[in-house]
């Protein structure tokens, strides 16, 4: 994990033990990725680092020039992370060298999404990008419309691609779709004629379904096989279809969700600006039971050998028994 005063630490997950800590003269906003004998991390400032899983020890640095916000992800060798500097970076996950970068238009602030040789990615431009894992080729391009900026990861399960945007509303597009050349002038016209009265409203090429079901949301969407669940900025934790995008239930837990939910076994689990993780069954959204921290909880509850595991804004890592 990483934390504000400038340090990446392992714990043991027992006994909460420090078994190393890197000091990295830096903050960071991003949550490391674990690969094979490797910790991959970033700091504000746009360095990448790999820290030995055992020792700590620095094993590369890449320093991309911009800032880095977003959390990396590894795949088949590679780590994707996004930047300030408005790219998508591929780094070779064995020596930290830049393998391609890709240009998204804004800064990139959140994780990207791989699956099957495919990169999706989420930039602050309200624009959502599938790109080849090796040629780096943009294979899909996606606009989720003005007022509508992407919040959160996108996902990837089976044939879709799933994400929420500031708005409240959850989206779900073919992962398959191809974009062609002049598609966004097309697309520009057609809304512009739309709103003058002569077309109906027009459906954007790989859009499966879309549908508001809280009421405003910073945060991102947790997928399970069959349901999506996002939480808003009033206290709404909604779960929908995975297929149909319908609204299957909608509860308050009385105040704003702050972290991304978890999906653990049947239960929905989120964090809260009043300092609560709150755990809701999957099935029916009734809340089954509350934990209260000293802070406001921004970082996704993590379930593991069945401890939940819980970071608060008050400085500390509390690790609560599963039950």
């Amino acid at each position: 994990m990483t934390t504000e005063d400038k340090r990446t630490l392992a714990l043991d997950v027992r006994s909460g033990e420090m078994l190393w800590e890197y000091h990295s003269g830096w903050p960071s906003s991003s949550t490391p990725a674990v690969t094979g004998d490797l910790v991959i991390s970033a700091v504000r400032p746009g360095i990448v680092v790999a820290l030995d899983r055992i020792t700590g020890e620095v094993k590369w640095e890449n320093h991309t020039g911009s800032p880095i916000l977003s959390s990396p992800v590894v795949a088949d060798g590679t780590v994707y992370i996004g930047s300030a500097d408005s790219n998508v970076h591929a780094l070779d996950v064995a020596t930290g060298e830049t393998r391609w970068t890709f240009p998204t238009g804004a800064w990139v602030t959140d994780r990207p999404a791989y699956v099957d040789g495919t990169v999706a990615v989420a930039s602050l431009s309200k624009e959502l990008y599938i790109i080849g894992d090796r040629s780096a080729r943009q294979q899909f391009f996606y606009d989720t419309g003005r007022g509508r900026q992407i919040s959160g990861s996108p996902t990837f399960q089976g044939d879709y691609v799933y994400f929420g945007t500031q708005d409240g509303s959850v989206w779900a597009l073919d992962r398959h779709a191809k974009s062609y050349p002049l598609e966004r002038g097309i697309l520009f016209w057609r809304v512009n004629l739309y709103i003058w009265g002569v077309l109906p409203p027009p459906v954007q090429n790989g859009t499966v379904w879309t549908n508001r079901v809280v009421g405003g949301m910073s945060v991102g969407i947790a997928v399970a096989p069959d349901a999506l669940y996002a939480g808003g900025l009033k206290g709404t934790v909604s779960a929908v279809d995975a297929e149909s995008g319908e609204k299957i239930w909608g509860s308050n837990v009385g105040s704003q969700v702050t972290s991304t939910p978890t999906v653990a076994g049947n239960t929905v689990l989120v964090g809260t600006k009043d300092g609560r993780v709150v755990g809701l069954n999957r099935g029916s959204g009734e809340i089954i039971w509350e934990f209260q921290t000293g802070d406001k909880v921004t970082a996704s509850p993590v379930v593991a050998e069945n401890t939940l595991f819980v970071a608060s804004r008050d400085g500390s890592l509390y690790a609560v028994e599963a039950r």
